[in-house]
């Protein structure tokens, strides 16, 4: 053991072996900062505990050749944790910030970090996948609710598609553009219905398209507003049905095929009243029917069909016109 005054005037408290090597110093620098540090019977440096100006101390591993291979500090931001390779390049840092939020990094043998995991204050975690260049490319987390979110990023970081389960384990695909606008998004809800939405570049939806649990597809278009203006699908029957709606959403007109295959074209009032109809029977006659404001017949035009109150039915000609009155009577026919 030998205690003496290093040349800035700090103490010095060495340890000798029996060889008279030394093996451990304790001492201060000049702002009284001790350090205490390890060698082994090569004389290389292997450990060193010391205090670092601010009062946070720090712990250093060494291999054999004096490289140092671990770090181990607190400091006011935070708590860290290092390791090194031989080359004496950081591969991999473990690091609890001020807030608690731990995170882990692991770098390559050029320096870039290639991958990033951390858990948030909210507790919820995320593992991140990144590029030669340090670019976040794939990130899979897990939201508050448990829920799991897969995010692609492009090469400079942006999030362009994610895929991920609601709280309720249903199924989303999302496609963002440049900007980070959605512009597309595929979504199955719990009770087995699937959707597809279209945006435009201001992320408003402007098409949607969606499959039924009971498996009857609709096809919706709507306005700069959100508003549907055309509506495309099927019925439960498998019968086509197009509808055209104003700028409140409400529908204006109609055009459908019957279960024979009769075409059926409807218009509508704003006030959602029947005003016109123009169709083909399953014979392909034609007839163009009136209707006033209570959506009462006024007047038929083309092959028109009548019953009696006996029972009888009447076939009329594609040039049949036939008017009624208000009260639903007939007032006038020819021929």
């Amino acid at each position: 053991m030998m205690l003496t005054v290093k040349r800035d005037g700090s103490p010095l408290l060495a340890m000798i072996d029996d060889n008279a090597k030394l093996r451990m110093d304790l001492s201060t620098n000049r702002d009284g900062s001790p350090s205490l540090t390890l060698v082994d019977k090569k004389g290389e440096l292997r450990s060193s505990l010391f205090l670092n100006e601010d009062g946070s101390p720090s712990l250093t591993l060494a291999d054999d050749k004096g490289k140092p291979r671990a770090a181990l500090g607190l400091t006011k931001g935070g708590d860290g944790l290092a390791l090194f390779d031989e080359n004496g390049k950081i591969r991999n840092s473990l690091i609890v910030s001020k807030d608690g939020t731990p995170s882990l990094e692991l770098v390559d043998a050029k320096g870039g970090t290639r991958m990033k995991f951390r858990v948030g204050a909210d507790g919820s975690p995320v593992l991140g996948l990144c590029d030669e260049k340090g670019t976040v490319r794939e990130l899979l987390g897990m939201r508050t609710d448990g829920s799991p979110l897969l995010t692609l990023c492009d090469e400079e970081g942006k999030s362009r598609a994610r895929w991920g389960l609601g709280n309720d384990g249903a199924p989303l695909l999302a496609l963002s553009d440049v900007k980070g606008k959605d512009r597309a998004m595929w979504v199955l809800d719990k009770d087995g219905t699937a959707m597809l939405s279209l945006h435009d570049e201001k992320g408003r939806n402007r098409e949607f398209l969606s499959v039924g649990a009971d498996g009857v597809p609709h096809l919706y278009m709507t306005d700069e507003k959100g508003e549907v203006r055309a509506m495309w699908g099927l019925s439960t029957d498998g019968l086509p049905a197009l509808g055209l709606c104003d700028e409140k959403g409400k529908s204006r007109a109609g055009w459908a095929l019957d279960a024979d295959g009769s075409p059926t074209l409807g218009m509508i009032d704003a006030k959602g009243k029947t005003r016109a109809m123009w169709s083909l029977d399953k014979d392909d006659a034609p007839m163009l029917t009136l209707y006033d404001e209570k959506g009462e017949v006024r007047a038929v035009l083309g092959a028109a069909h009548t019953e009696s109150p006996d029972g009888v039915k009447t076939a009329f000609p594609e040039s049949t016109l036939i008017l009624f009155g208000p009260d639903g009577k007939q007032m006038w026919k020819t021929p």
